[in-house]
């Protein structure tokens, strides 16, 4: 699919071409016209001189032939009678055609001859008359050939007069020709420089249309197209979607959205820099139109983020197929710089239109299905399902709350004491956080502490678990009680968000509170991680406070022995998964021996989790654990509860928690588990 132009821009472009081409015409049409008129001027002026010449011309007739008149006149008196008035005849009759003739010329020439004419027909008229009443004799002739001079006299003057006449008002008409075809050749000069000009402008319009469409198309590309890999952006990707699902409705058919993401991209961007991971991306870009049909359309919306939309399906099989032909062509290595670069995929799949008939609502629902296959261990896909709608839905909701708690401050501290196996002394407290919500009532850590951590509410929960157990500590002693150190939880987002040295430091300082009585617990997660250097550093500065460092959770991890060589831990807490066991399971029995031994070769305290049980306690004594924690000394209790267990002179006796006769609060706090 590709967007085309409007018609509109066509059209827009087009005009401009068409008034060039009619000011061209109209140009033309000038130039020609006034080509012509200069043809026809020029032929004028060369005319104009034989004009002269033929009026000159036929004066010269009219002379020759009246001086022949007079000749004859003159020969005819020297003839006998009997000839002579023959030959007179002849002669004028000769002479009268002539004159007639040239009168009829004359006349042609205009009204400056009328004059000219007038006195030749009356003198031929007087000589014709006189020649046809009387008798030709010499002295007649003599007196008509007198005449006849007179007139050739007059006709010699009107000669000069009209040729002078004719040769101003010639030279007159001459100069205005002139003078008008320099005008127009100024004229014309002037319309073929214009000509010119209207020419180049033309070309330069041209080129200037021509750079600004292929600007115009450059800038479509790059507003519907990803510039990094060449491929349709969520604008045009979104448009496309909606046209398929139009289309799918209007044939009956179905439409797929395959929603997914890279795992771990962020990891290579971090590792190998940018320029390896815009390879990748481009590679995967391009796996991805080979792994399906030239007519499905492959965005990427951003990020390590791509769709792909599989149109005119007639069931939804086929798309199981695709999306696994996808996943195994992305885990395909990427040679970059000699290299192998290896990453995963996990994709969300709706169908449209039984998962949603809008594109915003496809991408949705999309998402949630990519999100649940990253939850079920990446690299798979899945669909969606209404019923992951509802838990997600719940999910977020729960996130709100959660964030509305943070601000409220409605977490809440219990402890659970730790007790000396040795002395069965209270030696230290954990606290552990409780959420005291507005309609539920008191929610465990296990309903939101996974979603505190997902969403990055755990750093703003963990700082106030910090402040509110310092408060409390200094609270009992200024009451003047004497609590053991107080554990409390990191989470590894802690670590990476700010100094968080400094804010132990500040906490201590705020709440007046020695270090001695604080201590910190981190899990065998959070020293493999993959910052585990920032890690060690920021434990060492810790440490160096004179707070307690608690390795939680040993064993459940791939913790080695250089690790908490490493890693500035004073106290190894053994995890209940192998406690829970014990008497009955001789490998779990075997790990926390081992684990106890190893413990006390590296100088370090060992506690154990999750007791319950008498056997327990007595196989854990036999081992010398120093510490046990778990519901058999008490569950995790509010302050008022703790507070009571703190002023109990039983609390500091020996063998407190040994005590049939110890009378503790209905929660176990301190007492045996009585069955």
């Amino acid at each position: 699919m590709s967007l085309e132009p409007p018609q509109n821009a066509r059209r827009s472009e087009r005009a401009p071409w068409l008034l060039a081409m009619l000011s061209a015409g109209i140009v033309a049409m000038a130039v020609g016209s006034s080509w012509w008129v200069l043809n026809t001027l020029s032929h004028v002026e060369e005319r104009l001189p034989m004009t002269s010449l033929a009026t000159e011309r036929d004066f010269g007739v009219l002379l020759q032939d009246l001086q022949r008149l007079d000749q004859s006149l003159e020969i005819l008196r020297l003839q006998p009678d009997e000839t002579r008035q023959a030959a007179a005849s002849q002669a004028l009759d000769f002479a009268i055609l002539r004159a007639r003739d040239n009168h009829s010329l004359y006349s042609r020439l205009g009204a400056d001859y009328q004059q000219l004419d007038e006195a030749l027909a009356e003198a031929l008229a007087k000589v014709e008359e006189i020649l046809v009443a009387e008798t030709l004799c010499l002295e007649c002739l003599q007196l008509r050939q007198q005449a006849l001079g007179v007139a050739i006299t007059q006709t010699k003057q009107l000669y000069d007069l009209t040729t002078q006449a004719s040769i101003s008002q010639l030279s007159e008409q001459a100069g205005r020709l002139r003078a008008l075809r320099d005008s127009l050749s100024l004229l014309l000069l002037i319309i073929i420089a214009a000509t010119a000009a209207l020419i180049g402008l033309m070309l330069w319009q041209r080129h200037i249309l021509q750079r600004w469409g292929q600007a115009r198309a450059r800038l479509h590309h790059l507003a519907h197209h990803d510039p990094l890999t060449g491929l349709p952006n969520r604008a045009l990707f979104q448009e496309r979607l909606a046209e398929a699902c139009s289309q799918g409705r209007h044939d009956g058919r179905l439409c797929a959205l395959l929603y997914l993401d890279l795992d771990h991209f962020k990891d290579i961007n971090d590792s190998l820099g940018h320029q390896a991971g815009d390879v990748l991306l481009r590679e995967v870009g391009q796996r991805l139109q080979l792994s399906v049909r030239s007519t499905d359309t492959v965005a990427r919306l951003g990020g390590d983020e791509f769709a792909v939309i599989l149109a005119g399906l007639s069931n939804p099989a086929g798309t199981s197929r695709v999306a696994a032909a996808i996943i195994e062509a992305v885990s395909q290595p990427v040679s970059f710089q000699g290299q192998a670069i290896q990453v995963g995929t996990s994709i969300g799949i709706t169908i449209c239109p039984q998962d949603g008939e809008n594109v915003e609502q496809l991408l949705v629902n999309a998402d949630m299905a990519l999100y649940q296959a990253k939850s079920q261990g990446r690299g798979l896909y899945h669909f969606f399902t209404q019923a992951y709608r509802v838990a997600l839905v719940e999910r977020r909701a729960m996130e709100e709350e959660l964030r509305r708690a943070a601000v409220r401050e409605e977490f809440v501290l219990h402890y659970q004491p730790q007790v000396d196996l040795a002395q069965g002394t209270l030696n230290g407290l954990e606290a552990l956080l409780r959420w005291q919500h507005p309609r539920r009532g008191l929610v465990p850590p296990a309903e939101f502490l996974p979603l505190a951590e997902e969403s990055g509410l755990i750093v703003t929960i963990g700082r106030q678990v910090l402040h509110q157990a310092c408060a409390q500590v200094k609270a009992w002693l200024e009451a003047g009680l004497d609590p053991p150190p107080v554990a409390i939880n990191l989470a590894t987002a802690q670590f990476k968000q700010g100094d968080l040295a400094e804010e132990i430091r500040q906490g201590l300082a705020q709440a007046g509170l020695a270090a001695r009585y604080l201590e910190v617990e981190v899990t065998e997660g959070t020293i493999l991680d993959r910052d585990s250097g920032e890690i060690q550093r920021a434990l060492e500065r810790i440490r160096s406070l004179g707070v307690g460092i608690a390795l939680d959770d040993f064993g459940t991890g791939y913790a080695s022995l250089t690790h908490l060589k490493r890693f500035p831990v004073d106290r190894l807490k053994i995890d209940r998964s192998f406690v829970k066991n014990l008497g009955q399971d001789a490998g779990d029995e075997a790990i926390i021996r081992t684990v106890i031994q190893l413990g006390h070769s590296l100088g370090l305290t060992v506690v154990a989790e999750g007791i319950e049980t008498e056997v327990q306690v007595r196989y854990l004594r036999l081992q010398q654990c120093d510490s046990g924690q778990g519901y058999l000394f008490g569950r995790p209790l509010p302050v008022e509860e703790i507070t009571r267990l703190l002023r109990s002179p039983r609390c500091q006796s020996p063998n407190w928690a040994q005590d049939e006769d110890a009378s503790w609060p209905q929660a176990g706090l301190c007492g045996k588990q009585r069955g």
